[in-house]
């Protein structure tokens, strides 16, 4: 029987089992980092694309205020307003690119202090990301960067949330990173400017 089989067989059933289960934890060990390894080609191939494409809408974008090429009376604000009128023209059919491109058009507008226009696009960046199933620092990073601008809009109250549901996710998929950084960073402003010194405080010291 199979019973007087592995008491006469100790040792030799022992090591069978062993050696069965290391390779079971070598191959599920081997599947992991195949997997980890694919996901990795595969977003690096994305943000090749990424900016390829981004690349390539912004110059367009600048070939439009070129008073050679484009319109003569064109400003900063008139340029980043017909970049974000074209992308659902232009890049409607990769939503994952539109919405890179809408964050980057978002973060021009802040920098002009056009916190109103760069709030639209980030919000529409937002529903691009949803909808596209994008990387999660990505959507992580625009839920974060809405809160901050909603507090530059003067609604503070509204921002908080926001803001804590992007620095949660960041936390949970990109814990250590840049992103996850930043993100603690518009939170201590926002609250610090709330008069929430205590709160802030230990976020400064994080970022």
């Amino acid at each position: 029987t199979v019973s007087k089989f592995v008491r006469r067989n100790r040792v030799p059933v022992a090591l069978g089992i062993t050696l069965a289960l290391a390779s079971g934890a070598g191959m599920a060990s081997y599947v992991s980092q195949s997997r980890a390894i694919a996901e990795q080609r595969d977003r690096a191939s994305f943000e090749a694309a990424r900016a390829t494409r981004i690349n390539q809408f912004l110059t367009s974008m600048l070939e439009f205020a070129d008073p050679r090429l484009g319109d003569r009376g064109a400003t900063i604000g008139s340029v980043l307003d017909e970049a974000a009128a074209q992308v659902d023209r232009s890049l409607g059919s990769d939503p994952a690119i539109a919405a890179s491109v809408l964050t980057t058009i978002a973060s021009a507008d802040s920098s002009q202090t056009r916190y109103e226009q760069a709030l639209q696009a980030t919000d529409r960046a937002i529903a691009l990301y949803r909808k596209s199933g994008a990387h999660p620092v990505d959507l992580a990073t625009s839920i974060s960067m809405r809160g901050y601008l909603l507090a530059q809009n003067g609604k503070q109250k509204e921002s908080e949330a926001p803001l804590r549901e992007g620095l949660a996710m960041l936390d949970r998929v990109a814990p250590g990173s840049t992103e996850q950084a930043a993100a603690q960073g518009r939170l201590a402003v926002v609250l610090g400017n709330m008069d929430r010194t205590k709160e802030a405080e230990p976020l400064f010291v994080q970022a």
